[in-house]
């Protein structure tokens, strides 16, 4: 896929995170993975956190911040079923663990931002010219990736999923249209200015670094 194409029917790209993790956000200016982030805690059993599946929120200081950690519950049992590439569930969780995630369409975010809506999370929208000029290692993919819900056009299985499901933009030989995440593999350094606001549908507040 032509970047530029997808930065030309992409505009934005959006981060659903949750408030208690924006100082650390803002103070770095960068948005750090589960991996990162477990790193700098310095947790006991960090292997073991970050291959097995989270039922619950978690809550750990990196680096002198509160950060919190979300669930993986969208990753049910169909899991250990649409795996390529002799993976195991295992191997799959650290995979993600590994990505900060964005969403490029308001319909995606839409329906993240359903599930955790209760919980009043923080959007924070981006440039995504801007982002992905930062960026260079950005990688995307097709499919939910943090959930394995049956599809009925897959005859009721989860999308299949393994070491090929996020691909560098040069690679991916879908439509602009089929991409479903923006992935950063390990820290997505931010621009300047973002806006951000409580839900999808705004109002947008501007912000800067």
């Amino acid at each position: 896929m032509d970047k530029e194409k997808f930065i030309e029917k992409t505009p934005y790209l959006y981060h659903l995170t949750d408030r208690r993790n924006l100082e650390s956000i803002y103070q770095h200016k960068k948005i750090l993975s589960t991996t990162e982030l477990v790193s700098l805690a310095n947790i006991e059993n960090a292997e073991n956190f970050l291959r097995q599946r989270r039922p619950l929120h978690t809550n750990i200081k990196a680096n002198g911040y509160d950060v919190f950690i979300r669930d993986q519950r969208p990753l049910n049992r169909a899991l250990n079923n649409c795996l390529t590439d002799n993976w195991t569930p295992e191997d799959y969780i650290y995979h993600l663990n590994r990505r900060v995630f964005m969403w490029p369409t308001l319909k995606r975010l839409w329906i993240h931002y359903g599930r955790y809506e209760s919980e009043n999370p923080i959007i924070l929208r981006f440039s995504a010219k801007e982002i992905l000029e930062l960026n260079n290692h950005a990688e995307i993919t097709n499919i939910n990736s943090g959930a394995t819900r049956p599809s009925g056009a897959l005859g009721g299985k989860a999308a299949a999923r393994g070491k090929d499901t996020f691909k560098k933009f040069e690679v991916f030989d879908l439509t602009v249209s089929k991409v479903a995440e923006v992935t950063f593999p390990e820290f997505c350094l931010l621009p300047n200015n973002y806006q951000k606001a409580n839900n999808p549908d705004g109002p947008w507040q501007n912000g800067s670094f």
